[in-house]
Formats: structure tokens, C-alpha cells, sequence
């Protein structure tokens, strides 16, 4: 006898699904499982940050949870009205995947005095594996519906998972390059319920799910009617998603003072912070320490790899820098612009791009290369390896200079970020100076340069406005920055092909991340949910 005569025929209304019905099914599947754990991953973003720490955490709970739905997916295959089971597992995902922007800020604070791999893990789980659970466990039904279809068992595997698995690399490249960019997280979350929702109804009606159709749309019209956080304190003035990341603008009210600050936010991060006026004055200590050490290179050509809110970017600018500006994400350039007061000449140039792969493929050479590249939290490690320094070198003119804006809990630190990136480029041949401002988690400014760089020169009629304001004396500015002192027992030399800056900065990612929480994210939250 014949392998397709000894198959099962479908059962009852299940031979009113045809085969390419079912494939068309496990496309869908395979969609929406990237779409939860993308939009997933990018809502955490918002609170745990993009490390590659949270990546590990939301990958092992995808995974994880995808392993449970093939395993219980097996089970329920064996059993008969898979047709309302289908419908069923659908209709559940729709609920879940529909919740998703919705308690996330929940689970944003139960988990905030977590761990960051613990808080991100178990947010995820919540967030992330019940839609995953469920799409999971559909394709083993599907399969078995197909195998119950005349084919046979490998057959009907081997056809669901790659139309799956097609159908997940062009969700990925759907949700990247245009989801995200335009409808940022919520909307296409939404959407894909809905799809849910019409596929479960196409495969069975009943009044349960009705009532979780209604449920989903309560969720929808929640989602919508949220308003943009107002406080006392703090006023959002800009939202966006995208690939790079949630970013966010506020406005800060400093009670007691004149002050006002306008912070830029990148993934609950503060990136930027300025006093709110056109003259552009960082918070942040280190831009004008850059500032201080650029005006060496006065009126030179200069190129400014991280954008951010511009504040670095206005300095250069009134130092008269034909300067040339690159950055990963495009919103940064017109942020600065529309909401950061920066105002580019004609002697300024931005470009779109990584920053490794502007550095490798640039031909021009420059006097300076300002390099304030941290998303986030997070350094990236792709730049400071000695493969990247070459090819740095060969864009800086020989006696041009560096500049570096790192982070670093000091101590205690086993081996050192800060140290293996100037053992890095003292490999190359620099001479690496180091200025430090102390502090539980210290802002460490890096020079680096081919040559012998004497900050004695330091103009006084060079320094921008924005740095005089800080008080310093110029014998404090021409004596900041000292040859580094480089402890082999505390660093070693970063590769390609060993790129773990961010490992060994893993101490300074928690510790940042999780005083931002308690200093920004909690406090917008918890007013969010009153």
C-alpha cells in the first residue's frame, strides 16, 4: 500500500483547508514571530537599552519560548479539531501581541531593581513569550495538517519552516527599513494583532473570540489615547522609533533656578543636555573639555564621528572647523537642527553612515577626529580594535589629533576599557594623553595623536565661550590633559577578531543604565501609570 493511501484524510471542516492555504498559514507565523520579538526587543530598548547584554537576554527567551511551542505544538497536533486549535493559538497571540505596548511600562517597573540581564529576562518573558509560545505552537498543527494532506512527514516539515523562515527575513527587512522609521512600535504591533485576529475568525467563529476581538480593540484604543508625558518637572517634546533606537526630547525645569535644560534621550539614556538657549552650553563636562583640547587645531579640517544633540558639533563650529559630521542615525543631524539649536554653514557636512565604515572607506585626511560615539550606554567595539585604529591613522594627518569621550567605572576594574583602548592606539604608534573627571562612574577624555602634542599652546583667545563659563583657570585647561599611564596587568590590545570592549565595560553598562532608571525612567513611568 502507498505511502498517501495509508495517510489520515482530513477530518470534518479541516478538508476546507488546502495546502497552500496552510503554507500561506505558516508564512503568517513565521512573520509575526519576528515581528513580536523585534518590536519586543525595541520596546525594552526604551528602559534596558540596546546591549548586547538585553540582545543575549531577548534572543535566549525567543528561542526558549519558540522551543516550548514546537515541543507542546506536538503534542497538540496528535489531536483532532486542529482547525480550532489554529484558531484558538491565533486568537491568544493576537491578545498577547496586542498587550505588549500596553504593559510594558508595568513590567518596565517590577523589574527595575533587577539586574539588567535579570530585569531584561524576565521582562521579555512576559512580554515577548506568550505570543511566541503560541505562534510556536502552530506550526506543528500546520504541518501535520499538511502531512494529513499527502505529504509525507519531512516533506511537510521541510515546506513550513522554509516558507517560515522566508517569511521571517522579509518581516525583518519590512520592520527594519520601513516599520520602524515610519510607524515606529505600537502601530505595526497592533496591526499584526489584527491580522491575528482576521485569521483566527477565517479559521472558526465563535463568541470567545469575539470577546477577545474586543478586548484587542480595547487595547488598540488604550494604546492610542496615550498622552505625551507633561509634568512638573519635565515636558516631552519629541518621540520617535526607529532601527537605532527610541529617541526622545524633553525639557527640564530646574526648581529654585532659572535654569532649564533640553535633554535628548537615547533609549531612556540622556545623550544630550544643554542649557535650553541657542548659545548651546553642555551639561556635560567632557564636551568642553573636547572643546578645550580641538582649539589646538583652530580653524582646521575636522571630522566629528557621533552627533547627538550637536552640542560637540556647535563648538567645533564656533572653533571654525571645516568640519564633516557622521553619524549612524539620520534623526540625530535634523534633531540637532530642529530642537538643539545647531545651525550648519557651508563649511559643514553630514553623512549617514557607521562609523568604521566611513573611516575605511574615507579619503580624505583631517587635523582632528572627535570621536563621542556612545548609544547609550554602550561603546562600540567594532571602532577601537587595532585593525580600526589603522585605518583611523591613515585619515589623520601626521601631526592631527583624536579625541575620545569615554566612560568607565575606575574602580575596581579588572582590565580596563579605557586602558586597552590606549594600549590599543599606543600600538599604532600614539602618543595617548588622558584627562579624567573623577566620580562613581568617571568620564575619562582620551588625545591621541602620532606625534608629541603640547597643551601649553592652548590659545586663551581660542576657547569658545561655553568652556570659559565652566570657570576654569587656563592654567587647569593647558594642564588637563597628562600622558596615560598604561598598566599591562590592567589592559590588553582589542581586535577584530576579539572585539570586547563592551564586556569589559559590562560593570559601567549596569551601573549607568540602572541610575538613569531610577533618576529618569521611574520617575517618567510611574506618572505615565497614575
Amino acid at each position: 500500500m502507498s505511502q498517501k493511501k495509508q495517510q489520515a484524510a482530513p477530518s470534518g471542516s479541516e478538508k476546507d483547508i488546502s495546502r497552500s492555504i496552510l503554507l500561506a498559514l505558516a508564512f503568517a507565523e513565521g512573520a509575526l514571530v519576528i515581528v513580536s520579538e523585534m518590536l519586543g526587543a525595541k520596546l525594552m530598548a526604551s528602559f534596558f537599552g540596546n546591549s548586547l547584554a538585553v540582545w543575549t537576554s531577548v534572543i535566549t527567551v525567543t528561542v526558549t519560548f519558540l522551543t516550548l511551542g514546537y515541543f507542546f505544538g506536538g503534542k497538540l497536533s496528535q489531536k483532532q479539531q486542529k482547525r480550532k486549535k489554529l484558531a484558538f493559538l491565533f486568537i491568544i497571540a493576537a491578545f498577547f501581541m496586542a498587550c505588549m505596548p500596553v504593559w510594558a511600562n508595568f513590567f518596565f517597573i517590577k523589574f527595575s531593581e533587577s539586574t539588567l540581564v535579570g530585569g531584561a529576562i524576565g521582562t521579555a518573558i512576559f512580554l515577548i513569550g506568550p505570543s511566541t509560545l503560541c505562534l510556536g505552537m502552530s506550526s506543528p498543527i500546520i504541518i501535520q495538517l499538511l502531512n494529513e494532506h499527502g505529504l509525507n512527514a519531512g516533506s511537510a516539515a521541510g515546506k513550513t519552516y522554509a516558507i517560515s523562515t522566508l517569511a521571517g527575513i522579509l518581516s525583518t527587512l519590512i520592520i527594519g527599513f520601513y516599520l520602524l522609521p515610519n510607524l515606529g512600535i505600537s502601530v505595526p504591533l497592533m496591526i499584526s494583532a489584527f491580522i491575528l485576529l482576521a485569521l483566527s475568525f477565517w479559521l472558526r467563529f465563535s463568541y470567545l473570540q469575539i470577546g477577545i476581538a474586543l478586548l484587542v480593540v480595547i487595547l488598540f484604543v488604550t494604546d492610542l489615547g496615550k498622552k505625551e508625558y507633561s509634568g512638573k518637572l519635565f515636558k516631552q517634546l519629541y518621540l520617535t522609533e526607529g532601527m537605532m533606537g527610541q529617541l526622545k526630547v524633553m525639557d527640564q525645569r530646574v526648581i529654585g533656578s532659572d535654569l532649564n535644560y533640553r535633554l535628548l534621550f537615547i533609549n531612556g539614556i540622556p545623550q544630550t543636555i544643554i542649557q535650553n538657549s541657542p548659545e548651546v552650553n553642555s551639561f556635560w563636562k567632557y564636551v568642553h573639555r573636547i572643546s578645550s583640547a580641538a582649539s589646538l587645531k583652530k580653524g582646521k579640517k575636522a571630522l566629528l564621528i557621533g552627533v547627538g544633540g550637536g552640542a560637540l558639533a556647535h563648538e567645533l563650529q564656533q572653533l571654525d572647523f571645516e568640519l564633516d559630521m557622521v553619524d549612524i542615525d539620520r534623526r540625530m543631524f535634523e534633531i540637532a537642527q530642529k530642537h538643539f539649536y545647531f545651525q550648519p554653514d557651508q563649511d559643514t557636512k553630514f553623512t549617514e553612515d557607521d562609523a568604521r565604515h566611513f573611516i575605511k572607506t574615507c579619503s580624505k585626511k583631517y587635523d582632528l577626529i572627535v570621536l563621542d560615539i556612545c548609544s547609550g550606554e554602550v561603546q562600540p567595539s567594532n571602532v577601537f580594535t587595532s585593525e580600526g585604529i589603522e585605518e583611523m591613522k591613515k585619515i589623520l594627518s601626521p601631526d592631527g589629533l583624536i579625541l575620545i569621550q569615554y566612560q568607565e567605572m575606575l574602580d575596581p576594574v579588572e582590565i580596563s576599557g579605557s586602558q586597552s583602548i590606549a594600549k590599543t592606539f599606543r600600538k599604532a604608534d600614539f602618543e595617548v594623553y588622558v584627562n579624567i573627571e573623577e566620580g562613581d562612574i568617571s568620564s575619562v577624555v582620551m588625545a591621541c595623536s602620532p606625534q608629541k602634542t603640547d597643551f601649553s599652546l592652548i590659545d586663551s583667545t581660542h576657547i569658545t565661550p561655553n568652556v570659559w563659563s565652566q570657570n576654569w583657570k587656563l592654567e587647569e585647561i593647558r594642564s588637563a590633559f597628562q600622558p596615560y599611564e598604561i598598566k599591562d596587568a590592567q589592559s590588553l590590545i582589542l581586535t577584530d577578531d576579539r572585539p570586547i570592549l563592551e564586556h569589559l565595560n559590562g560593570q559601567t553598562i549596569e551601573a549607568w543604565r540602572k541610575t538613569m532608571i531610577k533618576n529618569y525612567g521611574l520617575p517618567f513611568l510611574q506618572t505615565e501609570n497614575d
